[in-house]
């Protein structure tokens, strides 16, 4: 008979970005949710790995690197805590 075989591990490819490249990623309609994840090496010690608006011009959310060290900022505009950071490490 015939034999076939194939790969049930996601094929995974490198992408590279310079300073001045990002990746467009639209995001759900009607969805009030928001995930993310990451994989990445970097010898970078700064920069931005994401930035998004909320829906309906509620605020943004930025995640980036700096000093080595992953930061959130959370940037609300309907409440009165319009900001939210949270980094890694000290």
């Amino acid at each position: 008979g015939n034999l076939s075989f194939s790969c049930v591990e996601p094929y995974t490819v490198p992408v590279f970005f310079n300073a001045t490249s990002y990746l467009e990623v639209p995001g759900r309609l009607d969805q009030d949710l928001f995930s993310v994840s990451f994989q990445f090496r970097t010898w970078n010690p700064n920069g931005l790995l994401l930035f998004s608006h909320f829906a309906d011009n509620l605020g943004n959310v930025e995640i980036d690197l700096t000093e080595s060290k992953v930061a959130v900022h959370i940037n609300v505009t309907q409440t009165k805590m319009s900001q939210i950071d949270i980094s890694s490490g000290q």
